[in-house]
Parts: C-alpha cells; sequence; structure tokens
C-alpha cells in the first residue's frame, strides 16, 4: 500500500506525503489511471514542498516533467505554500477585488440595484471563500473595506460615506435594517475558524488509519436538530436515530457536523427522509451555508 494521503475533487487529483512516497503514487496513478479514464499531465502538475526539501523532491522526480517549487502555488481557488506565498496570492486577489468595487461603484450612480446585487452575491462570496481557505487575512483584506466605506456605500446610497457606528449597521442583514453588505476584514477570522470546526470531521476520515470511507454527512445547527427530521424546526430527539457525534456535548451551543452511518436499512431511510423534508425548513440558509450563516 502507498504511504500517501490522497484526495480527488473531479478531475483534480492530489496527494500528500514524504517525496518517496509521493513519486510512487504518481507512479501508480501514472499506470492504472488511464485504463480508468484519468489520463495525467506531468506538464501542468506542480509538486509544492518545504524549501529545505527542495533539493530531495526535485531529485525524487527526476525525468517526469514535473513543476517543482518551493515557494507554493494556488490549488482550487486557495494557496498552498510558504507565508509570503500566502500573502502575496490574497494581495493579488484584494488588488483584483478592488478593481472590481471601484467599477461597481460607479454602475451604483445609476444602477444601484445591479450594484448592489453583483457586490452582496458574487463579489462577497469571493472573500468568504478565501477567508474560509486562508488563515489570518485579516489585516490584508482592510483595502477592500475601504473601498466599500469611502466610495462604493456613498455611490449606492447618494450620500457621504457613512461613519463607523453606521457602517455597522448597514454591515446587518435585512431582516434587522442593514444591508447585509459586511466588512470582509471583521468576519475572516470567524469565517476560517468556523470551516476548519465544520471540515475537521472530513479530514479525519480522509486522514485516516483505514483510509476507507463509509459514512454520509450532514451539518445541522444544534437549536434546529429536528428540522430536517420531523418538518418542525422545534427541538425534538424522539424522532431520529442517535448517531455519534464529533462534538463532545451536543447541546453545548457550538456547531457540529455529524457523521451519519448509512449502512443499515433503518438509517438509511431515516437520512432519505431526512432530505426530503429538508426542502420544506423554513430556515434553508442553516442547512446549506451554516459557515456564512453564523448565529
Amino acid at each position: 500500500m502507498i504511504d500517501a494521503q490522497q484526495v480527488l475533487y473531479a478531475d483534480d487529483a492530489s496527494a500528500t506525503g514524504v517525496s518517496g512516497n509521493l513519486r510512487a503514487w504518481w507512479d501508480d496513478l501514472c499506470s492504472k489511471g488511464p485504463a480508468c479514464g484519468y489520463p495525467v499531465n506531468a506538464s501542468k502538475t506542480w509538486l509544492i514542498t518545504k524549501p529545505e526539501h527542495l533539493a530531495d523532491a526535485k531529485a525524487a522526480f527526476n525525468g517526469t516533467h514535473f513543476n517543482v517549487t518551493g515557494e507554493g502555488r494556488h490549488y482550487l481557488g486557495a494557496s498552498l505554500g510558504t507565508q509570503d506565498y500566502c500573502n502575496k496570492f490574497v494581495a493579488d486577489k484584494v488588488i483584483e477585488w478592488k478593481a472590481e468595487l471601484e467599477m461597481l461603484s460607479s454602475i451604483a450612480e445609476t444602477q444601484c440595484y445591479a450594484a448592489y446585487a453583483a457586490a452582496t452575491h458574487g463579489l462577497a462570496g469571493k472573500c468568504v471563500y478565501l477567508a474560509w481557505t486562508t488563515p489570518n487575512i485579516a489585516a490584508l483584506l482592510l483595502p477592500l473595506e475601504h473601498v466599500i466605506q469611502k466610495k462604493f456605500l456613498p455611490a449606492l446610497s447618494g450620500r457621504a460615506p457613512p461613519n463607523t457606528v453606521q457602517r455597522d449597521l448597514l454591515a446587518l442583514p435585512a431582516r434587522l435594517g442593514g444591508i447585509g453588505l459586511e466588512d470582509p476584514s471583521k468576519r475572516a477570522h470567524d469565517e476560517f475558524s468556523a470551516s476548519v470546526l465544520v471540515t475537521s470531521p472530513l479530514k479525519n476520515l480522509i486522514s485516516g488509519p483505514n483510509g476507507t470511507y463509509t459514512s454520509c454527512c450532514k451539518v445541522r445547527h444544534p437549536q434546529q436538530k429536528a428540522c430536517a427530521t420531523t418538518g418542525s424546526c422545534r427541538p425534538s430527539e424522539a424522532t431520529a436515530p442517535h448517531f455519534p457525534t464529533t462534538n463532545n456535548d451536543p447541546g453545548s451551543g457550538e456547531g457540529c457536523l455529524e457523521l451519519v452511518d448509512c449502512t443499515t436499512p433503518s438509517h438509511r431511510a431515516w437520512f432519505h427522509s431526512a432530505q426530503v423534508r429538508l426542502q420544506r425548513c423554513p430556515l434553508p440558509a442553516l442547512w446549506l451555508a451554516p459557515i456564512s450563516h453564523p448565529l
């Protein structure tokens, strides 16, 4: 068995481990991949290593036409590598998004609703995803907030830039009197912490000793435990089977992700029923986007 941890997402294959094990994994992928409809392309493949192991990595992959770097590389919209590389990656994104915000500011002068929708449904999601995948970026996102406060909001409202109190009010969701345009620098830390919490059970499964995955997963908010099982958003555990949870105290107020064993017929039937009733839940945002809508 090859001692390397691999993850495949659509047509992107990745693995982690020491150089020798990764070379064995690559050779195995090259030999078995084409038969499964997965041809490999070494010229488009990157090996990211620590700077002190760069020479060993190049030696291990000699003759493969691999791209080897000791700095970093982007992967699935996030950055992997040294702190300097990750900071540069975020800074480049911020420059790009600042230009988009400035363009939206000019559009907002004549088409405020279109500009508002583009900012809240497009650009804000990009910032959230970056915060999910990259730690310690709050300070790097401050230039975005400066453009939002000094240019975009005045163009949107036709008024002077908001002060600190007004800016905090505008960051509230519409149901609380705001416009839902949050300060990306203020929410970055919480977004990353929530991302780590929600994905930790899946990470443990991927890096587990047996290398197998036999469970289905569902994310729930502790105050909405019965929403998917009974169709009602009132707390009740009577109709749901008991499953082990990754949280030591399911009622502690923390968000939790349960690993639901669907190997038995009764549990499969319950999980299917929960998926069907999930569509009737009056608060779907708690289920479909637990990170971006914390309570």
